[in-house]
């Protein structure tokens, strides 16, 4: 269903060669930063929104899980959605938003180490410590495997 979407998230862990999880923090900044986005914190905010070549965050963020899931959703922003969309409609809106939250939880817990946890029998509350994300990022992500499975059987790559 998000095959371009994980295709991408493919190609920057790959590109700077992610392979330890949870992923770092810096590295997730250094990866905006890359894409020529800069950190403005304002202490007004209560959330991260992206605003030209800015990301504008909230002064601190206590909760690193909460962190590392909002940095990467606002690099799903960055990746998937370059131009900002004041004028887009609610439907579209919450389509761009949830296409950012698919991709936060396909880069903060990619396929390949979703096989290993699933199979090692880890259980979705070891997924957090694992993967250092909020337990949303856990549902969406429990969801996007189910829907690959779905697929799958209903294609017949899977008997």
């Amino acid at each position: 269903m998000y095959r371009s979407i994980l295709r991408k998230v493919n190609s920057i862990h790959a590109q700077f060669q992610i392979d330890v999880f949870p992923v770092p923090i810096h590295i997730i900044e250094n990866i905006i930063s890359t894409n020529k986005f800069c950190f403005s914190h304002r202490i007004k905010m209560n959330q991260m929104i992206v605003i030209d070549n800015t990301i504008i965050s909230p002064p601190k963020i206590d909760d690193t899980a909460d962190y590392r899931y909002k940095l990467a959703h606002e690099l799903g922003h960055i990746i998937l959605h370059p131009n900002n969309h004041f004028f887009e409609t609610k439907v579209v809106h919450n389509r761009r938003e949830k296409e950012a939250d698919v991709f936060a939880a396909y880069f903060l817990m990619p396929d390949k180490h979703m096989l290993f946890t699933l199979n090692a029998g880890y259980q979705e509350y070891d997924w957090i410590e694992l993967y250092g994300v909020p337990e949303k990022l856990i549902t969406i992500r429990k969801q996007l495997i189910i829907d690959s499975l779905n697929t799958k059987l209903r294609t017949g790559e899977v008997v």
